[in-house]
């Protein structure tokens, strides 16, 4: 029988898989900069550290025209929206909200519960999610009490043709595992990893272009303790990268690329080192939200 699909984590980490929206004519950017603050398209429908409060995943990006290259700047805080999201704990610390066209149904032969494909905006979405106990036998359901640790699988991909004229090719996949959920834990681990890739084509008034946008995040042994409020990690590192290549017709290309690693050593106050084409500093980041302090 196929089923929605719904993770009923209360009191813990909820890794859910938001949907690609389409929610009409999407909004552009063009400039570089913003190439590092909203999000390729389609990624906002696999898990990952990226994404702002309001970053569904829809804008269209392509490179600066109108003569100039621009220029990444240096953002006030950490790229796409930081880790606001990651760390919004008022709809992370939820159970997952019932998607009724995601019907799901239990396979045996892969102990995984298996999504229907679904189509977003153009996009295709593919989901699944394994549930195992404290001693890693398969469950076809998560069950508050003895589910101890549950893995989420996700990849959106397809072409888009954009409101400007330009078409988009995106292939993005997560993979997330949170261990400790099951009942009288007093922590949770997670790890796991996403990785995309954005390439778009077009043509704007410097000539003919191809943009590609590869984004990705790892997050390793990363520790919440369980309870209420807002706790924050009391250990683990996050790895975020984004390498954005621009060729115009008769150019060299151009790239540009951040990565930034952000510490957890037991309180509100983590390390974050950044290396922007090349050059690293270390700065300080306030869990969930704060600006980055650099010194």
């Amino acid at each position: 029988m196929k089923r929605p699909l719904i993770f009923m984590m209360t009191g813990a980490l909820v890794f859910a898989v938001p949907a690609c929206q389409d929610s009409g004519a999407p909004g552009s950017t063009t400039t570089e900069s913003d190439a590092f603050s909203t999000l390729p398209l389609g990624f906002a429908g696999v898990q990952s550290t990226f994404g702002g409060e309001n970053d569904d995943g829809t804008t269209e990006w392509s490179p600066r025209g109108h003569g100039g290259t621009g220029s990444q700047g240096d953002p006030k805080g950490l790229m796409f929206g930081g880790l606001a999201k990651f760390f919004n704990f008022n709809s992370v610390l939820r159970p997952f909200p019932n998607e009724a066209s995601d019907h799901c149904a239990f396979d045996g032969s892969s102990g995984r519960v298996e999504c229907e494909p679904v189509d977003r905006g153009g996009l295709t979405v593919t989901r699944s999610a394994a549930f195992t106990d404290a001693h890693g036998d398969a469950q076809q359901a998560f069950d508050r009490s003895t589910t101890n640790t549950v893995n989420v699988q996700a990849d959106v991909s397809g072409t888009k043709e954009r409101h400007d004229g330009n078409s988009s090719t995106i292939h993005h996949h997560s993979d997330h595992t949170v261990t400790g959920l099951a009942e009288g834990s007093t922590e949770l681990t997670v790890n796991g990893e996403s990785a995309g890739v954005e390439t778009t084509t077009g043509t704007d008034d410097v000539g003919d272009f191809t943009a590609e946008r590869r984004i990705g995040d790892t997050i390793e042994d990363l520790v919440l303790p369980v309870g209420h409020g807002r706790p924050f990690p009391t250990s683990g590192r996050i790895v975020r990268s984004v390498e954005v290549t621009i060729t115009y017709a008769g150019q060299a290309p151009k790239t540009l690329s951040r990565r930034e690693v952000v510490t957890f050593t037991g309180s509100n106050t983590a390390t974050v080192e950044i290396t922007r084409d090349g050059v690293t500093r270390t700065c300080t980041f306030t869990v969930p939200g704060g600006a980055l302090d650099c010194p």
